[in-house]
């Protein structure tokens, strides 16, 4: 009986745990010829579309800075991950996500 009352007690702690951001990957593979630059090109529009400052720009990385949170966008063509730095993120992935989106949507116009 106690075994089941800790595992049931275990169970409800971890629904009550809060969530952790994910990640965001744009795996876009399915279109040809598409290159770093063009990935690079697409990730500052989305970075200064939501309003970050920008601190670091290389070909392969952007690192954008709002209200103490970092975002870096890590581009490997033909994939581009999302992510929050390392110690500057966030526990909810909402932010991620709509840079996403942003990234998607100009590319499809």
């Amino acid at each position: 009986m106690r075994a089941l009352a800790l595992c049931l007690g275990l169970g409800v702690a971890a629904l009550g745990a809060p969530a952790y951001a994910a990640d965001q990957v744009i795996d876009l593979s399915e279109i040809p010829g598409i290159t770093n630059e063009t990935l690079h090109e697409l990730a500052e529009y989305a970075l200064t579309r939501r309003r970050y400052t920008i601190e670091e720009n290389t070909p392969t990385l952007l690192v954008g800075e709002q209200d103490r949170l970092r975002v870096e966008v890590i581009i490997e063509a033909p994939r581009m991950t999302i992510r929050w730095k390392e110690g500057y993120g966030h526990d909810r992935d909402v932010w991620l996500r709509s840079l996403k989106t942003d990234v998607l949507w100009r590319l499809a116009e």
